[in-house]
């Protein structure tokens, strides 16, 4: 009886210091949503001086929505493999150029699919990278979006025409060559961009 005596007591210490713990949690999430919408308030006020109003909602609205954008890169990342460093640094310069960010998402996950095969003598990927001038050597492990980016910039030196597309065909997908623009757009002023850390 007495090991069931210190079973019962030990069970309800540890049931009072989870529901301490659980009480501490909610106060400091209350803290943090109280701070949060202080912070809101803040900024707000300050935007109002100036002539903007906002709502206090609208921006923990614009905060949501910068969180939600930070969750498709990071889903971007682990469907493609690559840095969401480069994944919002594209997005970025898509927003800026009104390129659909959706279909260089979808021609990333095309391109990591056919980097598998690059090793393939027979593969069209591989014969399409070589045609631009580039090794394939370790390109299986290297970022896609480094490697998409370094495509962009060996087009710009390709001849315009019906062999272009072919290429970009042969790497993207059939609608690869629907981003020939925004990958001139890349070229040309990524480096304009910097991209959120993983962090």
């Amino acid at each position: 009886m007495a090991n069931i005596g210190s079973l019962v007591v030990v069970l309800e210490a540890n049931i009072a210091r989870f529901q301490a713990n659980m009480a501490q949690a909610r106060q400091d999430t209350s803290t943090a949503m109280e701070g949060m919408q202080g912070a809101a308030g803040l900024v707000a006020g300050a935007l109002a001086a100036v002539g903007v109003a906002l709502s206090v909602d609208a921006l923990v609205g614009m905060a949501n929505e910068a969180i939600d954008a930070l969750a498709e890169l990071d889903d971007m990342a682990q469907k493609t493999g690559s840095s969401i460093e480069n994944l919002s640094r594209l997005q970025q310069l898509a927003s800026a150029t009104g390129a659909d960010f959706g279909a260089v998402d979808g021609a990333l996950v095309k391109l990591s699919k056919g980097l598998v095969s690059v090793d393939d003598e027979g593969s069209k990927v591989r014969k399409a990278l070589k045609a631009l001038g580039m090794s394939t050597k370790d390109l299986k492990s290297q970022d896609p979006s480094t490697t998409f980016i370094e495509i962009s910039k060996r087009l710009q030196d390709y001849g315009d025409g019906a062999g272009k597309v072919a290429l970009i065909n042969d790497l993207l997908g059939k609608s690869g060559a629907e981003l020939l623009p925004y990958m001139n757009d890349v070229s040309d002023h990524l480096e304009r961009f910097t991209g959120v850390s993983a962090d």
